[in-house]
């Protein structure tokens, strides 16, 4: 037992020493969890505020892009039909 208590940091207790350990360590986990919700809501909010920025800057840099894109690439390929036309 020396052993463990030292070398290992274990420490050897009762029954009744256990049933106080356990009830004081669920006890902080639910403080703790009911500390730690508030905290993530305001942050779950700012983030979710910010994701829906980004989403609506995006969503305009695509159409953008796309009207862009869409006459570029039509061009030369109402020009590649004249040639087609041309040939044959």
């Amino acid at each position: 037992m020396q052993y463990a208590a030292v070398t290992r940091k274990v420490t050897i207790v009762g029954p009744s020493t256990l049933s106080a350990i356990a009830a004081v360590i669920v006890q902080g986990l639910r403080h703790w969890k009911s500390k730690k919700i508030p905290i993530r809501s305001e942050k779950h909010e700012q983030l979710s505020k910010h994701l829906m920025a980004h989403n609506g800057y995006m969503q305009k840099l695509g159409s953008s892009l796309g009207i862009q894109l869409s006459a570029t690439f039509n061009t030369p390929i109402t020009e590649l039909g004249k040639i087609d036309k041309e040939r044959g």
